[in-house]
């Protein structure tokens, strides 16, 4: 186990990569890409670095999508209605759902204090504690579970 990992580069590599897949699974071009990687950083440094709440991100996101993804004269949208949309879907259950662990993961310097100290937990065998409802296969009852326990 490495303990010297960085949270916040864990992390940051994480929303990186999960972003990826999502637009490789969307079969966005070349140019969506950029924008779509773009946008994530932006995201991403508007609460590292600006230190932005939820609602002001929220809205440089909502400028971002309204610039680029009009059509004006010749150029055409970088992206469509549907992939919009797909896209909101996407920044709402991977960023902003997340919104106060990455604020604070980015506005703290806890890294050493998480992954740094360790903690010894003792485990006991009793076997005369028995197994949760809830922990038993369907097909055996509670019943036999208990008979199947060894007695002292």
């Amino acid at each position: 186990m490495n303990h010297r990992l960085c949270l916040k580069e864990a992390s940051l590599l994480d929303f990186y990569i999960g972003g990826f897949s999502w637009m490789k699974q969307m079969k966005f071009s070349d140019r969506q890409m950029s924008f779509v990687v773009t946008l994530l950083h932006l995201m991403i440094s508007n609460i590292r670095e600006k230190q932005m709440d939820l609602v002001e991100n929220l809205m440089v996101f909502i400028e971002s999508l309204a610039h680029q993804c009009s059509t004006s004269g010749e150029e055409t949208s970088v992206l469509n209605r549907e992939e919009v949309f797909a896209l909101i879907g996407y920044l709402k259950n991977s960023l902003f759902q997340k919104y106060k662990i990455y604020q604070y993961l980015f506005r703290t310097n806890r890294d050493e204090l998480l992954t740094g100290s360790q903690r010894d937990v003792e485990v006991f065998g009793c076997q005369s504690i028995c197994p949760l409802e809830e922990g038993l296969c369907s097909t055996v009852s509670p019943e036999a579970a208990v008979m199947s326990l060894p007695y002292k």
